[in-house]
């Protein structure tokens, strides 16, 4: 996918997934997938994820507005709720996360989740970049 990278073990960051990204996602087997975007995902993506029939993604869908110029795209209250219940939680991962683009919303969310790390805000900041 677009602008895919590991963000740490187990958690993935990149674009929206696209039929030709589909193979390549399905070898790795995620337990969780966050889609934070204004629509949620075709019920297609999450079955061709699957990695066996009996195997059940999770999808969460986090509605957050296609973002517009100079707009912080992610609600740090939001932020923190996802990164608390869902990335900090290794039950679900390895996990997926993905906005339309892969930088403005998911790279948001990879900051706050950095700050929340004790990073410092020049090295997030040189990650985000």
């Amino acid at each position: 996918p677009f602008r895919f990278a590991l963000v740490e073990h187990g958690v993935y960051r990149g674009g929206y997934p696209r039929p030709r990204n589909l193979a390549f996602l399905h070898q790795l087997k995620f337990r969780t997938l966050v889609s934070l975007t204004p629509d949620p995902l075709p019920a297609s993506i999450p079955t061709a994820l699957s990695h066996s029939p009996t195997s059940n993604i999770q999808c969460l869908h986090i509605h957050v507005p296609k973002p517009k110029e100079d707009q912080v795209p992610l609600d740090a209250v939001l932020a923190l709720k996802i990164i608390t219940s869902l990335v900090l939680d290794p039950g679900r991962h390895p996990m997926y996360i993905h906005c339309l683009d892969g930088q403005l919303v998911t790279g948001s969310l990879i900051l706050a989740l950095r700050k929340v790390q004790g990073w410092s805000v020049q090295s997030a900041m040189a990650e985000f970049q």
